[in-house]
Formats: C-alpha cells, sequence, structure tokens
C-alpha cells in the first residue's frame, strides 16, 4: 500500500446541471484528498498523482443548497484503493441570476474653497447588473462608489471602484458574485452663484451711449455653473439689435438661452430691451437715382426710378445732409447674360465725403430690374 497525498477532486457534469436544473455550484471548487492505494509494488512505483482519477458527480444536485458529493476514484488497472481521506466533498449550489442595482456615489473626503460649491456627483452608468447566486443577490440593496477627493476647485473627473452593498450595509465580498464593471468614472460638479448684468450687442454699431439710452428688464439675472466658466462673464448678451429695423422708441422682447454648464437660478425665460433715442433725427429722402455695379454687358433697365428712404444721425448731420448726398446702388454681378425677367434687389447706400459717420438708413429698400428681354 501507498498513501498518494492533495489528489485533486474534479466535479464533473457542472454544465449538464446548469442546463437541465438552473443551478451553479458556487464552493466546493479545488478540494483534493489523499487516497492509499494497493496493489503491486512494480505497479504502484509506475503511477503519479496525476494518473489517479477522482471525481464528484454535480447530477447528485437535486436542489439549491448544500450538498454532499459522494468521491468516486479511478485507478489503473491491477490497482485498488484500500481508503481514502474523506468520502464526500460539501459543495453549495444556487439558482444563476442576474440582478440590476443602482449606483450610488458617496463622497468620504472634499475640501471645497467658498465661494464654490459642489453638486451631487454623477456616474458615467447610473446602474450595473450583477451576476451570481441568487440568495446572495437578493441580499444586495446597492452598488457604491466611495469618492476621496481631497482638495477641488473645478469640476473633477475620477474613477471610483465599485463596491456592493447589502440591505444591512455590509460589502459583499463574495467572490462568486460578477458585477458588470469593478469600476466607474464618476463626475464631481464644482459650481458657484453670480449675479450678471444683461447686455445687447448692436448688429452695426452705430448705437452707443450718446444716442440711446437702453434698458433692460430685470437688468441682472442669477447664473449657477462651473467657476471657470461663470468667471468669464463680466455681463450676459441676450441677443444682438439690428439698429436699421428700429426706425423709432419702442421695446423688444428677447429669450434667454444660456449655453450648456450655465444654469438660469431665476427662471427667467425673457428679457424686455427698451430703446430711447437721443441727440439723433430722422428725415425722408427722395432719391432719383439708382447706381448699377457689376453689370458688365447684361441687359437690363431699372423700373423703379424713384425710392423715398428714412434715415437717421445726429441732428446736425441730418440737418446738413443732402438728397444728392446719398449714394444708392444695386449689385446685379450675380446674373448672366441667360438671364431673362423681372427681379428684385436689395438697395445699399453710402454717401458723399462730408456726411457725418452717425447716418443710416431705416429698414430694408428693394427696387424692381427687369433684366433680358
Amino acid at each position: 500500500e501507498q498513501v498518494f497525498s492533495s489528489v485533486p477532486v474534479t466535479i464533473i457534469n457542472t454544465a449538464q446541471l446548469e442546463t437541465e436544473r438552473n443551478l451553479s455550484i458556487y464552493s466546493g471548487y479545488g478540494g483534493s484528498v489523499d487516497i492509499t492505494v494497493k496493489g503491486k509494488k512494480s505497479d504502484i512505483n509506475k503511477i503519479k498523482n496525476e494518473d489517479i482519477i477522482v471525481t464528484a458527480d454535480a447530477l447528485e444536485i437535486e436542489q439549491a443548497g448544500v450538498k454532499s458529493l459522494d468521491i468516486n476514484v479511478e485507478l489503473p488497472v491491477g490497482l485498488s484503493f484500500s481508503s481514502l481521506s474523506q468520502y464526500s466533498i460539501r459543495v453549495y449550489s444556487d439558482i444563476k441570476d442576474t440582478k440590476t442595482v443602482d449606483v450610488i456615489t458617496k463622497i468620504t473626503h472634499i475640501i471645497v474653497e467658498e465661494p464654490n460649491q459642489t453638486g451631487t456627483p454623477v456616474p458615467e452608468y447610473s446602474e450595473i447588473t450583477v451576476t451570481g447566486p441568487k440568495g446572495v443577490l437578493d441580499s444586495i440593496s446597492h452598488a457604491q462608489v466611495n469618492l476621496d477627493l481631497g482638495k477641488i476647485s473645478k469640476t473633477t473627473n475620477i474613477i471610483g471602484e465599485i463596491k456592493l452593498i447589502s440591505d444591512t450595509g455590509e460589502v459583499i465580498t463574495n467572490p462568486y458574485v460578477k458585477p458588470s464593471r469593478s469600476e466607474v468614472y464618476v463626475t464631481v460638479p464644482v459650481f458657484i452663484y453670480k449675479e450678471v448684468p444683461l447686455s445687447v450687442d448692436f448688429k452695426y454699431g452705430y448705437f452707443n451711449s450718446e444716442n440711446v439710452d437702453i434698458s433692460i428688464e430685470p437688468n441682472t439675472i442669477k447664473l449657477k455653473g462651473d467657476p471657470d466658466i461663470l468667471d468669464g462673464y463680466a455681463s450676459f448678451s441676450i441677443g444682438t439689435i439690428d439698429e436699421k429695423n428700429i426706425a423709432d422708441d419702442g421695446r423688444q422682447i428677447f429669450s434667454i438661452n444660456l449655453p450648456d454648464g450655465i444654469e438660469n437660478v431665476d427662471g427667467i425665460e425673457t428679457a424686455e430691451v427698451n430703446i430711447v433715442h437721443k441727440n439723433t433725427s430722422t428725415r425722408k429722402y427722395v432719391i432719383n437715382d439708382i447706381n448699377v455695379i457689376g453689370a458688365g454687358g447684361l441687359k437690363y433697365e431699372v423700373i423703379d426710378k424713384q425710392i423715398s428712404v428714412r434715415f437717421r444721425g445726429s441732428i446736425e448731420d441730418i440737418n446738413n445732409m443732402r438728397s444728392t448726398d446719398i449714394i444708392a446702388s444695386i449689385d446685379l454681378s450675380g446674373y448672366s447674360n441667360e438671364t431673362s425677367g423681372i427681379v428684385s434687389e436689395t438697395v445699399s447706400f453710402t454717401f458723399a465725403d462730408g456726411v457725418g459717420d452717425s447716418v443710416y438708413e431705416l429698414g430694408t429698400y428693394t427696387v424692381q430690374v427687369s433684366i433680358g428681354n
């Protein structure tokens, strides 16, 4: 007789157990036994541990739980065993299941200097799936990511390790429980609140503090956003005013559209812009000559021989300007000799030397032009 120590036990038919009974074995793997083998000395001396086949049949399991499986031994021909260190192994089996759990973040350490504040951390994935024995899965409450952030001054992205937490608040370390991911990116928002004046832009630059009073209601708005973004806002423009379309005093309503990353804390969606002209006047001029440029060899006829145009400018410039100082032009360079018919062209205006820079037309003016036959 000879003792062969630590001969591994192989659990067989595990695939059939999953297929036929929806059960998986979660413990009992890696077991071994000591076997006392008897036979001719010459035969025994020829064999090693790997020549001895020791198995336990998973199909002995009928239902989930702990089960003792009989150990079976196969020896080379001419040998038999007289004893085993144990005749069964205990295994734990359960239904293999999958569960979806929420990912919850928890800040364990952070330093944020005022006036900065932190928002709720946002994990890249709000849920993960966990696979393993149903009995263990049923006890899982959620997946948790603990964040040790230290000192932060702006919105931060960090990779956090996922831990599974039980209903009693304990960390689940069962090796047979497999989450779909072991770590996740988490965005920790840092923001400030800032009261920012509202403003408007001007399309042509004719309006300034000398010739118009602009008031906005509300004149400020409370914003929330990343410090790096909001620090760049001395004011916030709600839109652009086209001076040539503002003939008289009046008001315009603008929607307040904020860029991504900035939140409107006040919830105000529109602002009213009131416009009052000062130190300027308007005057209509009749223009009898339309200058045509870009015509080349094009055959054309300007049908509208005369247009009446209203201009605004400083009181001095408007009073000194004459109709002969106004050059009205249209551009026909976009047409070819194959063009035939009546088209409408926008008139542009320039001024003779001596007319002040403050003068501009109010509105848009067009003339009819016959091209071709």
